[in-house]
């Protein structure tokens, strides 16, 4: 394939973009990767789930130790940007 270049700056035609093959999966492979990528999601997603509960704290605060607090916030939630 031949690019017309005389100007220096290289131009598509339709006689080009005519002669570029473009290569598809057919339906059903298309139809195999989407699902492959649809449960890596799910795999991803269930992950992001454990990891988030293993970051919460264990066991209790001092008795009268607000969890609305921010100190008890920043210590045990440090992935959480307390607007208050």
């Amino acid at each position: 394939m031949q690019h017309n270049e005389a100007s220096g700056v290289p131009s598509l035609n339709a006689r080009t973009i005519e002669g570029v093959e473009i290569l598809c999966p057919s339906s059903e492979e298309q139809t195999a990767i989407a699902t492959v990528l649809a449960d890596l999601d799910a795999e991803i997603a269930a992950l992001e789930a454990r990891l988030a509960k293993a970051r919460l704290p264990r066991g209790r605060p001092a008795p009268g130790f607000q969890e609305n607090n921010p100190f008890f916030l920043k210590k045990y939630y440090p992935f959480v940007h307390a607007s208050r």
